[in-house]
């Protein structure tokens, strides 16, 4: 084989590598204004498409002009040549020059090329060291004439896989691997391209049906060109060294991994997944980069993630993609580490590591929501029937009924959750009803999603063990006692597009803050432009409020309360107002009955 692609390219470098004599590509340098040419007398036209196998023989020989440049070359030791591919010397090639008379040399190429090349597309060029002795006085005696393009060639990786064993598509100049079984056992290097001739190569796109079921893998190797892994391709495989799924994979067929073992990582984006795609697998990480994937009810069923899940997006789009209730229960240790939480830690920094999600809600009872005309347009949680299991994190399903989302918390349906420790909202979420989670003492996060419109008073009061809140901007008003007497709350953060502090009742101290003895961080965003009588009331830790504007703007919202007397009661005196055009001491804000 190697004879014959050796004889093929002496004869194509022979007849095709270079161009005519009146379009020949030359290299140029003036001496003395007199522009110094080297002709190709052999070649009509340069090669295109030209395709090879790193490690493979090749072979040929062309004839330069010299007579242009003035030049009498007397030896062939007088003109030294390099043989070059992508700027780098070729060394295992050998190269011959004889002189054919004063004017003209012949150089003759011989040689194979190293397995180890860090390329796939460049020139091969002929460099021409020295020119011989020139008969014009007014130029050096020695000229260095680099880099005549031979010919534009590309080397590929060959791979391991039998030629046969690939189906090709003239058409659209993919091929397809079909079988591997021969390869039981073996380190496994599927190619990019596959050379079916020297002038023409196809890009693998797929690893077909069945191609490796049951083997038993050292390693292999899957190139970025691959988009589709066909039914039960690699189904029950087992990995010596885990593998790589690159995100290049568009379709993954039915029962594609099913039950392979020591998978390295899958890169899913934008993927659509079969029955049981990658089922029942172990799998050291999954990278999901976006959310517009199509994943079948089974794609992760019983599948094992051993390090994290790494998905680029919030947590509440995590929860939308419905496929984490699939994972193996024994996937507890696994983190979903999301790029864009909206959880917040007490710094107000974003948590990028949330425990795996596995547990819904217990036998939980869902009604009809219903939009204003009497439609219904979703659903609402009702109650719980039962107590949470201690240590489990929860997620509210964000379609948990015929198809229908989850628009509502209703009213008191948490309330007294002694073991309910985390629970995570999904962003179909609309409202959460009056006292949802009221005295639920155990809980120490929440997220709440953007959705959100509505919170209904005394949502979360007595939750006495919630350390940090972010408050989406979402809801316009901050209601009466939301978060009253949530002893444990340090930090709390309220997005921009939020306007206003409500929440005064009667002349109960109920404004949403209120009684947060352990407060130490308020977050308000520009957008706010009204604070309740009692907005900061018995604040008593409270160190640091960060406003997202000037203080003019701050002290024109505190002037609007009619009574300014207790909007900061019981606030310390060394309490700082963060604004943009400076750190303002809270004292330095007037009140009429301090």
């Amino acid at each position: 084989m190697k004879k014959i692609l050796g004889i093929t390219l002496i004869v194509l470098m022979a007849v095709s590598l270079f161009v005519s004599c009146d379009n020949a590509p030359w290299s140029k340098k003036k001496f003395g204004g007199v522009a110094d040419q080297i002709k190709v007398l052999d070649g009509k036209e340069t090669l295109k498409n030209y395709h090879l196998y790193k490690g493979d023989d090749a072979s040929g020989s062309v004839i330069l002009d010299f007579s242009k440049l003035h030049t009498n070359i007397k030896e062939a030791d007088f003109t030294k040549f390099k043989i070059t591919f992508n700027g780098k010397e070729l060394k295992n090639f050998t190269l011959d020059a004889q002189v054919l008379n004063l004017d003209q040399v012949e150089v003759s190429i011989k040689g194979k090329f190293p397995v180890d090349l860090d390329t796939d597309e460049q020139n091969l060029e002929l460099a021409v060291e020295k020119g011989g002795i020139l008969t014009d006085d007014k130029t050096p005696d020695w000229i260095t004439f680099e880099w005549l393009k031979l010919a534009t060639i590309t080397v590929r990786d060959k791979g391991n896989i039998p030629d046969e064993n690939f189906r090709y598509d003239d058409n659209t100049h993919e091929a397809e691997v079909v079988d591997g079984s021969s390869l039981y056992g073996a380190s496994i290097i599927i190619p990019k391209y596959r050379i079916k001739n020297r002038a023409d190569e196809y890009l693998v796109t797929a690893i077909g049906d069945n191609a490796f079921n049951g083997m038993k893998i050292a390693s292999i190797t899957i190139p970025d060109s691959v988009t589709k892994i066909g039914d039960q391709a690699f189904r029950s495989c087992e990995f010596t060294e885990a593998p790589v799924i690159p995100e290049s994979v568009k379709t993954f067929g039915y029962c594609a991994f099913n039950g392979a073992s020591n998978i390295g990582t899958i890169t899913l984006r934008g993927a659509t997944t079969g029955y049981h795609a990658i089922g029942g697998c172990i799998i050291n990480n999954l990278i999901i980069k976006d959310n517009n994937g199509s994943f079948d009810s089974t794609t992760f069923n019983e599948t094992l993630v051993e390090n994290k899940i790494e998905y680029f997006g919030s947590i509440g789009q995590w929860i939308t993609l419905d496929i984490h209730q699939n994972f193996s229960r024994n996937s507890t240790n696994a983190v979903v580490s999301c790029m864009n939480s909206e959880l917040i830690n007490t710094d107000k920094s974003m948590k990028t590591d949330i425990p795996l999600i596995l547990y819904e809600v217990p036998k939980a009872h869902y009604g009809d929501y219903k939009d204003d005309d009497g439609n219904v347009v979703g659903c609402k949680y009702d109650k719980k029937d039962e107590y949470f299991e201690e240590g489990k994190p929860y997620y509210m399903p964000p379609y948990p009924r015929a198809g229908l989302p989850l628009r509502r918390l209703g009213s008191k349906s948490l309330e007294n959750s002694k073991n309910l420790y985390k629970i995570y909202l999904p962003d179909t979420l609309w409202e959460i009803g009056e006292s949802a989670f009221f005295a639920s003492s155990s809980l120490i996060d929440v997220n709440l999603p953007t959705s959100l419109k509505k919170i209904e008073p005394k949502a979360f009061e007595e939750c006495n063990s919630l350390e940090a809140v972010k408050f989406p901007g979402s809801v316009n008003e901050l209601d009466y006692g939301i978060f009253y007497y949530c002893e444990k709350l340090k930090t709390f953060v309220i997005d921009e597009g939020a306007e206003s502090f409500t929440g005064y009742w009667g002349s109960y101290p109920y404004s949403p803050l209120s009684c947060s003895g352990n407060l130490e961080k308020v977050y308000i965003p520009s957008t706010v432009n009204d604070f309740d009588i009692l907005t900061f009331y018995e604040c008593t830790s409270l160190m640091d409020i960060y406003y997202n504007g000037t203080k003019d703007e701050f002290e024109n919202i505190r002037k609007r309360i009619k009574n300014k007397c207790s909007w900061k009661h019981k606030v310390p005196k060394t309490c700082t107002v963060h604004c943009t055009d400076g750190d303002y001491n809270i004292t330095e804000f007037s009140t009429e009955h301090d």
